[in-house]
């Protein structure tokens, strides 16, 4: 019987059609990168903008190249204007997620480690931050500001987290007003600007993030963008055509944190459960009556008993009433 299950959940992950309305823009690598300052006695002594690396650090970490103190940030450019015309308006956009790869972490020089600042109150609580910015078509120095409250070039400061915890993977925060801004106000970009609130807390020791940058092959950071049908030009036009379906989780593979969207057509009981390759039910992701709409919803690769699965296979299905669909998850460690 399991085996029959799987051979079901093989065909349905492979061979279904689901109704789906959703783009993806990778980060200009020739634009996204660091800044970083190398400091002495006194703050912002030398700086250097880093725009052909793989990856970019946002931090501080003791320099012995240069043998000084120093502290990086870290800019993402995505170029909006890639997405198509008809596409290009704020009535038809409905989400935008910006996802960042954090691959290497270090606290107090020990890997692993979350940041922690020595000698600032409340400086192991500090997360990395993002900021909505417009730095133009080359990235600099005189960038470094570009973030900071009054800054001719922030947009909106402070506007989420972006990273939280020590754990590898794909690092994601709601951006939809700030993409929707810079559609509605003509820019051809979309960018913004990693940081924590401190700089350094001159301890000479590394407290920093890495993250993939737009050169790197793969693992590349992207916004995930969510935009009603063709021809669809409001809401209230989306709301009338909605039918029930269900998109293929982003991104796939998944290491610590996945987005499933999906349709509600009209007022239902809807179920959406995980199952590992046997068939076994892993974890159910929702049991309750929605009503109709757009739904968007995590799974952290955790089981029902909060505990982390292996690496492996494993598969999403949506059921709502007479409809049901299934897609397949890979799951990486």
């Amino acid at each position: 019987m399991k085996k029959m299950f799987l051979l079901i959940g093989l065909f349905l992950a492979l061979f279904s059609i689901a109704y789906t309305d959703t783009i993806c823009i990778n980060s200009s690598s020739n634009l996204d990168g660091e800044i970083w300052v190398g400091v002495q006695e006194v703050p912002n002594n030398t700086k250097e903008a880093f725009t052909n690396f793989p990856h970019f650090t946002v931090g501080d970490f003791w320099n012995w190249i240069a043998f000084r103190e120093s502290y990086t940030r870290a800019y993402l450019s995505f170029p909006i204007d890639s997405i198509p015309i008809p596409l290009r308006k704020v009535t038809i956009i409905d989400t935008a997620i910006l996802y960042v790869y954090q691959f290497s972490i270090h606290g107090n020089d020990t890997t692993g480690y979350y940041p922690k600042w020595t000698g600032i109150p409340g400086g192991d609580t500090l997360l990395c931050i993002i900021d909505h910015i417009m730095y133009g078509d080359t990235l600099d120095t005189l960038d470094w500001t570009a973030g900071d409250i009054g800054d001719p070039q922030t947009l909106n400061s402070r506007i989420g987290v972006i990273s939280s915890d020590t754990l590898s993977g794909y690092k994601s925060l709601y951006v939809t007003d700030n993409v929707i801004a810079d559609i509605s106000n003509n820019r051809n970009k979309s960018q913004f600007r990693i940081r924590f609130p401190i700089n350094t807390d001159w301890d000479s020791r590394e407290d920093d993030i890495m993250f993939w940058s737009g050169d790197k092959d793969t693992l590349k950071p992207y916004l995930y963008i969510v935009y009603t049908p063709d021809g669809v030009t409001s809401r209230e036009e989306t709301e009338r055509i909605l039918h029930n379906s269900i998109c293929q989780n982003i991104p796939n593979p998944m290491h610590n944190k996945t987005l499933i969207n999906y349709q509600v057509e009209k007022s239902s009981f809807v179920t959406l459960n995980i199952y590992n390759s046997l068939g076994q039910l892993v974890k159910t992701l929702i049991n309750d009556y929605q009503g109709s709409g757009k739904y968007a919803i995590s799974w952290d690769g955790k089981d029902k008993n909060c505990s982390f699965l292996p690496s492996g296979i494993y598969f999403y299905k949506l059921n709502i009433g007479d409809y049901n669909n299934t897609k397949r998850i890979v799951l990486v460690r």
